[in-house]
């Protein structure tokens, strides 16, 4: 396990990440794609008690296909955790009730779900949904769509960071 500083140095403060645990997440996602490209896979990892778990929601499509499933592994093992990916696919423009059951869900802790990540459904889940989360970033806001949920000093946070690696990896393309 590192820390955020091993692979961000110290110049620059990620503040659009509030939560400690999803700053170290984005450090181990950057450091195993620079450093292997893939991580195990699913198959290659030994599994613990479902109970010792900690569930991610994945909202998308299609889910199962993504590309996520060759580096989640890594990611959970960088952060010393046991992660598992809990995959659920929603149609396109699905129907309000659908995100709305999503969020619900998380917030119950389902599956021991702990927070999620949303791809393809952003939009519809801040318009459906973001009524049941205790906070919405300024960013999730302003661009209304939520992309991450997750818990932040006991309330279900909904926020939103595509706009900041989009952003970054600009920059790193413009230096």
């Amino acid at each position: 396990m590192f820390s955020s500083h091993e692979v961000f140095g110290t110049e620059r403060k990620h503040r659009w990440i509030e939560s400690d645990f999803l700053r170290l997440l984005l450090a181990c996602m950057t450091k195993t794609m620079i450093s292997s490209g893939v991580g195990m896979t699913t198959t290659e990892r030994p599994k613990m008690a479902a109970t010792d778990a900690i569930a991610v929601g994945f909202l998308g499509v299609t889910t199962r296909l993504s590309a996520v499933h060759r580096v989640f592994d890594s990611w959970s093992d960088c952060l010393g955790h046991n992660l598992v990916l809990i995959p659920t696919d929603l149609p396109l423009k699905a129907d309000a009730a659908a995100y709305r059951g999503f969020i619900a869900d998380v917030r119950r802790g389902r599956d021991n779900l702990r927070g999620a990540v949303i791809t393809s459904h952003k939009v519809g889940v801040y318009e459906a949904a973001a009524h049941l989360l205790d906070a919405i970033t300024p960013t999730a806001s302003r661009l209304g769509e939520i992309g991450m949920v997750y818990w932040r000093q006991g309330e279900l946070v909904g926020d939103a960071s595509d706009s900041f690696a989009i952003l970054k990896v600009a920059r790193r393309l413009l230096n």
